[in-house]
């Protein structure tokens, strides 16, 4: 669900009336619903079966047929329970997403059972909910059509909320369900995106009233969201005391002994994560491992913990440290395996640190990499990765030459994974701009780098034929895809990246049949795109040098060499100088908005100066990359009257900020905010903004290309030619 902002109002004041006039009971009675709000006890305890606590050890398939056989015996009790329908519904479409399965068969599935009850709310309800990811606009009026059946059904409000992108219309539902079903948590998850600092004091009251005495695995599951929202509601100033109620709750918990519930442990791991308490959460690792070792949760805390332990190196780290962090890596994967050896995780850090390390095997290799295949394949509904894995082990097996018979259909299987991902993705009518040219942009990578191998294997097993059929594709993607004046600086290099390599491997080709003087004209057509260390006193890029070598082979002497490189390898590089930054004219709205300090900035603080805005998160990989330079750049400009460093961190739980930057000493300004920040929604993240004097954006970066030194380079270029009005 898109992140949206409250709006004070109509809610905040029934809200109001609700927690201090004692309105709730009233509303309550007044507006009954018709569907209850809350799982009978029975069926929620036969639903906790579903939450297996072995699931580490289980394929697919026999967590698939485990949970098909809990259901079955469900409907055989309660063939038309409401409950039962959503959850088995949410299996099935749980399912579905992540193993890229057919949604006919769900669908049909419910229009037969609406056909059977053409005016029950319910199914009416429950079929445009198996539409929904396959029809958002159809899903909606089947949501509409059920409430018009029925305005005291609440869950109709839900789905509407999940799919409506009109903030008033999404706070309108919202509202409705909390009046019909005030005592059900599920609503509050949907507020974890909320900016309503009023509404959110309000919300998190009355959660906390409904929590208070409950501990079911439920309660324990909402914890989390409880603790976010609290963050959320509070301003920076107010922290220490979320801090010291997220301590009470978990001081509470824990000693309610509750070993035997692995929802219990996590649900403490999360509490001592936001209070950043590294013996607490090695406790519950520990627990975890003894209690429960074939949890997916112990997984992902052990590995979790891991991460902490041993943290990946900096970027500028020296070769030595980052040799040091994959070999230590590799041996810790030894006992993942030995304890979980179906799970993907494990045998996906297995496989990375493989590929880093020289020294392995290639029995080693391939032994890491059909791990880490087989453990995919087999569990498909937990794990989604780009590229997809087998165009990763393709890749690997050509970089040393091994297994390279099997490369065309490692190849063939990663595209037909990642054009079944896009395909069914694109059924959906709801998806966001931004996330189709994502899913475009994976695609198309992918193939590209699947062609890339394919020609680099084809090349290796002495087959220049197969590689120049492969050539034809890329040359045919290349004129697909000519850059225009809409296109973004990004795409325009990533095609003169992509040109620069297709010709470099058409002169590859050409010197493995011999042709030698088509080789040297290739290279010439590789040298006319840019690439940023082209110099005609260091050649030290690869079409250069090959470039270099056929000129000598051809009989051709160094000066005329030199002669010919003078015309054809251009001295700088527009393309290697162009960075990633679109051209932007939105200006700020006022702001008063405050950081982690307390300090309040307002667009009076921008104003006057160049700004460099950074928009991160303590989750995203990319961002947390980026972040030292973050921290270099803001260090180098701290000091400046003309020249301005702020961070906003779009964190769920701003109580998570803290703790990571004292982990990695970061000194530099957060805001904590929304994606609505500044009502200029970033989409993904890293996204750097350039400010100029008058509080407008005129230059928006997206994404790290993990270069550091460079990035800070260019970034400095940029704030110091916005400083001069350029």
């Amino acid at each position: 669900m898109r992140t949206r902002g409250f709006r004070t109002g109509s809610w905040a004041g029934f809200m109001a009336g609700m927690v201090l006039a004692g309105a709730f009971i009233a509303t309550a009675s007044a507006q009954a619903p018709t569907y209850p709000c809350t799982v009978p006890p029975a069926i929620e305890e036969a639903f906790q079966k579903l939450d297996f606590t072995n699931d580490a050890a289980m394929t697919w398939e026999e967590r698939s047929a485990q949970s098909m056989a809990i259901f079955r015996s469900l409907f055989a009790q309660y063939p038309d329970n409401f409950f039962v329908h959503r959850r088995y519904q949410d299996h099935k479409l749980h399912t579905l997403e992540f193993t890229e399965g057919d949604l006919g068969p769900l669908i049909k599935e419910y229009q037969t059972l609406l056909e059977k009850h053409p005016n029950d709310p319910k199914y009416v309800y429950l079929y445009g909910r198996a539409l929904m990811r396959q029809s958002y606009k159809e899903a909606a009026q089947y949501e509409e059509k059920a409430l018009q059946l029925d305005p005291n059904f609440a869950w109709p409000h839900l789905e509407l909320a999940r799919t409506d992108r009109d903030d008033a219309k999404f706070q309108n539902h919202i509202e409705a369900f909390m009046r019909l079903c005030p005592s059900t948590l599920e609503a509050y998850k949907y507020l974890r995106g909320a900016d309503d600092k009023e509404f959110l004091a309000q919300a998190v009251q009355q959660m906390r009233k409904l929590l208070a005495n409950r501990t079911d695995p439920e309660a324990l599951d909402y914890y989390p969201v409880l603790w976010s929202l609290e963050f959320r509601a509070a301003p920076p100033s107010e922290y220490q005391q979320a801090y010291d109620r997220v301590a009470g709750d978990v001081k509470r918990w824990r000693e309610l002994n509750l070993e035997n519930n692995p929802d219990w442990y996590d649900a403490l791991y999360y509490g001592y994560k936001t209070l950043d308490d590294a013996q607490g959460q090695k406790w519950v690792a520990d627990q975890l491992l003894e209690h429960f070792p074939q949890s997916g949760a112990t997984v992902r805390i052990v590995m979790e913990r891991e991460r902490q332990t041993n943290p990946y190196p900096k970027e500028d780290s020296p070769p030595e440290d980052f040799g040091k962090y994959y070999k230590a890596l590799y041996q810790t994967t030894d006992d993942w395996i030995r304890l979980w050896p179906q799970s993907p995780m494990a045998r996906s850090e297995r496989f990375n640190a493989a590929t880093h390390l020289k020294d392995l095997s290639d029995a080693e290799v391939e032994a890491a990499a059909e791990g880490f295949l087989t453990s995919m394949e087999k569990n498909r509904d937990l794990v989604r990765i780009t590229p997809p894995p087998a165009i990763q082990v393709a890749q690997e097996y050509v970089k040393r030459s091994i297994r390279l018979a099997s490369v065309p259909q490692l190849v063939a299987n990663g595209f037909a994974e990642i054009e079944k991902h896009v395909q069914d993705s694109a059924r959906s009518d709801n998806e966001s701009p931004e996330l189709q040219r994502s899913l475009s942009n994976s695609l198309n990578f992918t193939h590209w780098q699947g062609w890339t191998i394919l020609v680099d294997g084809y090349l290796k097993r002495n087959q220049p034929d197969k590689a120049r059929e492969v050539l034809f594709q890329m040359e045919t993607f290349l004129g697909e895809h000519q850059p225009d004046k809409s296109s973004t600086p990004g795409a325009r290099r990533a095609h003169t990246d992509q040109s620069r390599n297709y010709w470099e491997d058409m002169a590859r080709v050409a010197e493995a049949q011999n042709r030698k003087l088509d080789a040297l004209a290739y290279y010439q057509n590789a040298l006319t795109f840019p690439h940023q260390q082209s110099r005609v006193d260091k050649l030290d890029d690869q079409p250069a040098d090959k470039a270099r070598e056929l000129w000598k082979a051809l009989g051709g002497t160094d000066e005329g060499w030199f002669a010919w490189a003078r015309e054809h390898v251009p001295v700088s590089s527009a393309a290697g100088e162009e960075e990633a930054w679109i051209n932007s004219e939105k200006p700020l709205p006022d702001f008063n908005l405050p950081d982690l300090t307390g300090r309040a900035w307002r667009l009076q603080d921008v104003k006057g100066k160049v700004t460099f805005v950074n928009f991160w998160a303590t989750t995203c990989g990319p961002c947390r990359a980026e972040l030292p330079f973050v921290q270099k750049l803001y260090e180098s400009m701290k000091d400046r009257p003309d020249v301005l460093v702020l961070t906003v961190s779009l964190d769920q739980n701003p109580g998570l900020i803290a703790p990571f930057l004292r982990e990695f000493k970061y000194t530099f300004p957060v805001i904590p905010a929304s994606s609505s920040y500044f009502q200029l929604n970033p989409t993904i993240i890293p996204t750097n903004w350039i400010v100029d004097r008058n509080g407008v954006v005129r230059k928006e970066q997206v994404g790290y290309g993990f270069k550091g030194d460079e990035w800070l380079r260019k970034v400095s270029l940029s704030l110091e030619e916005a400083r001069n009005g350029k």
